[in-house]
């Protein structure tokens, strides 16, 4: 139960993450006449952040990102 909190908390917070990356303020900072590799900066910024995102989904449902919680040590039986 504990463990799919974290990941709906996590889910949650790279959701949050991804609207802030990809609101207008930030994307006016990166809409400049530059060529990154013959690439414009808007474009390698807009498909940077969405593979981004989409690996850091990927990490959370897969269980490769373990956020680590305080559990009590388990007792042993008699």
């Amino acid at each position: 139960m504990n463990s799919n909190r974290s990941k709906n908390a996590s889910l949650t917070a790279i959701f949050f993450l991804g609207v802030l990356l990809l609101t207008y303020p930030l994307l006016s900072l990166f809409d400049q006449p530059l060529l990154v590799f013959g690439i414009p900066l808007l474009y390698l910024y807009l498909f940077s952040v969405w593979t981004g995102l989409i690996v850091l989904v990927i990490f959370v449902t897969q269980g490769i990102l373990r956020i680590r919680q305080r559990q009590p040590p388990a007792t042993k039986g008699r």
